[in-house]
């Protein structure tokens, strides 16, 4: 419930970031530059808002931490997978 209730609190800034960024597309378009600073700096305090939920929430520190127990095997390939690997030819013919 805790990380829901966390991942709702990043709805908000995200949301208003893309409102900003739809503006911003259209005042680019028209060449409004006074206009466009403005949006800038409007977008700035959601920049940061984000930003800030995302360090008290701890999301990066939890997703990217070392995990001492965690033991990874090594892939195993088939002789004709490391062919195609090494091959550089990822297309299907």
């Amino acid at each position: 419930m805790d990380r829901i209730a966390w991942l709702y609190t990043l709805l908000n800034p995200i949301g208003r970031l893309a409102a900003v960024r739809a503006g911003l597309q259209r005042l680019l378009q028209k060449g409004d530059a006074e206009s466009i600073k403005e949006a800038c700096d409007f977008a700035q305090e959601f920049i940061l808002q984000l930003e800030n939920t995302i360090v008290e929430g701890g999301f990066l520190q939890e997703t990217y931490r070392f995990d001492s127990t965690l033991v990874e095997t090594m892939p195993a390939f088939t002789p004709e997978e490391e062919s195609l690997g090494r091959s550089g030819d990822f297309a299907d013919a």
